[in-house]
């Protein structure tokens, strides 16, 4: 999962060429680490997907422009679109949801 900064933010999610799963993670938040995981395996399985990290404690500007108020948070994107998101620790099967919907949309 690639880490992105307030600088690659436009480039890397909003203006990306591929479908993106977003999450919002911070070292203090007990769900992050395994929202990570779960999105982690992911990655492997949707190839056809870019998975990003913001670490939402030092990107607080982006917090703002995305109305990020819960940890850990995810978002489905494309073309600079929000499809999906979530707030709070979701299952394995729920980010699947997800990341069906964004390979469906390639």
């Amino acid at each position: 999962m690639k880490k992105i900064t307030l600088l690659s933010f436009k480039e890397e999610a909003l203006d990306a060429k591929k479908p993106v799963v977003l999450l919002f993670s911070s070292a203090w938040c007990t769900g992050c680490g395994p929202e990570k995981a779960i999105l982690t395996v992911c990655e492997e399985a949707y190839e056809n997907l870019s998975f990003l990290e913001i670490n939402a404690d030092q990107e607080t500007e982006i917090n703002t422009l995305m109305h990020v108020s819960h940890l850990p948070a995810v978002f489905a994107m494309y073309h600079g679109r929000i499809l999906d998101h979530t707030a709070g620790f979701q299952s394995a099967e729920r980010i699947k949801q997800m990341c069906d919907l964004l390979e469906s949309v390639v």
